[in-house]
């Protein structure tokens, strides 16, 4: 009887003990490595900050779920830039100083721009999943990015415009870093071509009111196109506000118009308005990948509203993830596997990186029609 007590009595020892080590195994045993998030979750880019913070969670979540690390190898920090270059400065201060993050997911050109010489500085890596400037990725550092910039997105613009019949343009450009690479790129392919630039002015950015932008234009006799070279709401603002005036000139965008609030900004004055975008189609009910993430999205955040910038920081995380899960934990480890990747298969498709660190993705244009954004 003892004999069989002391059987069982092991075998239950034996037993809590594989449980404790099943249980142990599904976390981090170690220091999680910390990865930090610059967004803007507050002002009038709060929107996109939304988005970026829903892409870099699911991110982690999934990596999780996948097994490609443990809970509590990665730690996710994100503070608010409220897309102030300053603001931004100051968070990305405060993570590498008391979070000791070793990689950084920056937001917006200004404030990427802001951080990039401390992210090089500090040895931090850094992927850019939202800012075009073509600043950014002017040299082989610790900044990547992972979608087109001004210089790709600026001259497929112009072609488009060019191709469907256009000749005398005028650009209006949102001053900062990115409306200026804009203004440059669009500008010099425009007139490679044989089109005319006849219309060039900038408003300051989160500007409310461009009536006088929109007069102006109107007047100019033979122009039949205007690049508005600004973020979504501004864009959509610039639309609603010159059909008020009656002002019906042709309106190209980039990849910032593809979103929900520019149609519920504008309205009906949105109709026609032509953009660039890359190729991941929140709107493709053919694609099962755009399908799985947008049910991610609805079953995590109870949310339809979906955009690029969700899957293009989804990507940006799983990167920095795909790093650390192979033995990378420093800022120059991660920074030396990103930059080692020659191509990387995310959401957005697969990215093509060049010698400075700037990936790319196939662009696509669209139009609204009927409400809708349409894919021309």
């Amino acid at each position: 009887m003892l004999k069989t007590n002391k059987i069982i009595y092991s075998v239950l020892l034996i037993s809590i003990i594989c449980i404790g080590f099943l249980v142990f195994s599904k976390h981090s045993s170690g220091t999680p490595v910390v990865i930090g998030g610059i967004f803007p979750l507050s002002g009038q880019t709060a929107s996109y900050g939304v988005y970026l913070k829903q892409g870099s969670e699911l991110a982690l979540d999934d990596a999780i779920g996948a097994g490609l690390i443990k809970n509590g190898d990665v730690s996710l920090v994100m503070e608010d830039s409220a897309g102030d270059p300053a603001k931004g400065v100051a968070a990305f201060q405060k993570m590498v100083n008391i979070n000791n993050v070793v990689a950084v997911i920056p937001a917006l050109s200004g404030v990427t721009l802001a951080v990039k010489p401390i992210g090089n500085e500090k040895h931090i890596a850094m992927i850019n999943g939202s800012a075009i400037s073509t600043s950014i990725e002017d040299a082989d550092d610790y900044m990547f990015s992972i979608l087109p910039n001004a210089d790709t997105e600026g001259a497929f613009l112009a072609e488009l415009a060019y191709k469907q019949g256009k000749r005398t343009m005028g650009i209006l450009y949102r001053n900062d870093s990115s409306g200026v690479s804009f203004d440059a790129v669009f500008k010099k392919r425009f007139t490679e071509l044989g089109g005319h630039i006849v219309y060039e002015d900038s408003h300051v950015p989160y500007a409310t009111d461009f009536r006088a932008y929109a007069t102006k234009i109107g007047h100019i006799k033979g122009i039949d196109g205007v690049f508005v070279a600004s973020y979504g709401p501004e864009v959509a603002t610039y639309l609603k506000q010159s059909n008020e005036l009656s002002v019906h000139v042709q309106v190209y965008a980039y990849t910032t118009a593809y979103s929900p609030k520019v149609l519920e900004i504008a309205g009906p004055a949105a109709e026609g308005l032509t953009f660039s975008a890359p190729s991941f189609d929140v709107n493709d009910s053919n694609n099962t990948i755009v399908q799985e993430f947008k049910d991610k999205i609805f079953k995590k955040y109870g949310s339809t509203d979906n955009n690029y910038y969700i899957a293009s920081h989804y990507d940006a995380m799983m990167i920095l993830i795909a790093a650390i899960s192979n033995g990378n934990k420093t800022g120059d480890q991660i920074r030396n596997y990103v930059a080692n990747l020659k191509t990387y298969k995310g959401k957005t498709g697969l990215i093509t990186f060049d010698k400075n660190g700037l990936g790319s993705v196939p662009l696509n244009a669209y139009v609204v029609k009927n409400g809708s954004f349409e894919k021309i």
